[in-house]
């Protein structure tokens, strides 16, 4: 009994070194998160155990949103977004009568993150609402969403949610509005006459799918230190001199552009050949990292297949 009682003293003085040691890092971070993050990338590790350029777990389940015409879900480590669209029937664009509209909002709710304030939608959702409109328009062939050329078309509102923010939210909600477009069925409707005056019928529910012409992959890096890491968390985005997401469409290898959110405007999409000055990177690290975008784009593909597969059975 005397040596049971040792070894469970001895159990319980172990676990309590480990959350003084626990706390005392934690404290740490909090006071002196530079010092703390620098630490470990001394060590080419980083707080969560991945190397530099080391990204984290990712899943995406589709049709998740049984009212919606197609949904997914997407968590990136501990980010989790949910992305879903309600189409509706409008006149089309002036501009272009024989299209449609795709319309995407990013909500970001107070209870995703502590960062986010009480209010109107912050500079950061307007921000990616209008990278997701961007980075999109290519490849959503609009004429697709065209009921009668020049009378009635189809209007995808497509809302992602933040439900958790830890960080690299470009590359998750590109994912999630993909998975959703991709998850999203039409219905069929009835022929509408040059002079008919009534709305038409639906005729099959969830019968048409969009075709996606090279989908969109974002991949993202922070530069913290001089050094790039890929897939941020918060807390690296909070201590990064600068954040770059390589746009890649479709898996051909070609890349749309980069982005670099800044605080005081909107993201830019620039074309397929960027000069490396505008993301302030030596040619030889934006090599590295269009070659590492262009491996994880093929992961996401496989990972969307995947999660197309799972939701057909």
């Amino acid at each position: 009994m005397a040596g049971g009682s040792g070894r469970a003293g001895q159990a319980m003085a172990g676990e309590a070194a480990v959350d003084a040691a626990n706390d005392a890092a934690e404290a740490y971070r909090v006071v002196h998160p530079r010092r703390f993050l620098q630490k470990f990338m001394e060590e080419e590790v980083r707080p969560d155990g991945r190397g530099l350029d080391g990204f984290r777990r990712c899943t995406v389940a589709m049709g998740e949103i049984g009212t919606a015409d197609g949904s997914a879900i997407v968590r990136l480590g501990e980010t989790a977004v949910i992305a879903g669209i309600k189409a509706e029937i409008a006149n089309p664009p002036i501009d272009s009568p024989d299209t449609g509209w795709l319309v995407p909002n990013v909500t970001l709710p107070r209870m995703c993150s502590p960062n986010v304030k009480q209010g109107p939608p912050g500079l950061e959702s307007q921000t990616l609402s209008h990278y997701i409109a961007t980075v999109l328009d290519t490849a959503v062939d609009k004429t697709q969403l065209c009921i009668a050329a020049g009378k009635l078309s189809w209007v995808l509102h497509l809302t992602v949610v933040v439900l958790n923010e830890d960080g690299n939210l470009t590359d998750a909600c590109t994912l999630a509005a993909v998975a959703a477009l991709r998850d999203l069925r039409l219905p069929r409707l009835s022929a509408v006459g040059v002079d008919d005056e009534t709305m038409p019928t639906v005729e099959a529910e969830r019968a048409i799918a969009l075709t996606l012409s090279g989908p969109p992959v974002a991949v993202s890096f922070a530069q913290c230190s001089g050094q790039m890491l890929a897939d941020p968390t918060s807390f690296e985005e909070t201590l990064a001199s600068q954040t770059i997401t390589l746009v890649q469409q479709g898996l051909d290898g070609s890349m749309a552009g980069v982005l670099q959110p800044s605080p005081s405007a909107g993201p830019t999409v620039g074309s397929a050949v960027v000069n490396t000055a505008a993301v302030g990177v030596d040619p030889e690290t934006l090599k590295s990292l269009y070659a590492q975008a262009s491996r994880r784009a093929v992961e996401m593909a496989a990972i969307l297949d995947k999660a197309a597969d799972a939701h057909m059975l």
